[in-house]
């Protein structure tokens, strides 16, 4: 995440209110009004983590090394590798 196109995600919703409002001028939101969303953002980060521990990513569905995509048959190999 580029902490510019943070910046001008907040600086586009805040500039509907001030339309004078330059975005060389502004500095960001104010930390008052995101710290609510901090300990929401590290517990989703959390639950995601979790979530993508608990995938059977060698699975068909996922990809993994049974999908027809991951495995070659032995007759479409290149004659060329060693």
């Amino acid at each position: 995440m580029d902490a510019d196109a943070v910046r001008a995600t907040f600086w586009a919703v805040e500039r509907r209110d001030d339309q004078e409002l330059k975005f060389t001028d502004y500095h960001g939101p104010a930390f008052r009004d995101i710290l609510p969303y901090l300990a929401a953002f590290g517990e989703m980060v959390e639950e995601l983590g979790k979530a993508v521990k608990t995938m059977d990513l060698t699975s068909e569905k996922h990809g993994g090394p049974t999908s027809p995509s991951s495995t070659q048959d032995a007759s479409t190999e290149d004659s060329t590798t060693p």
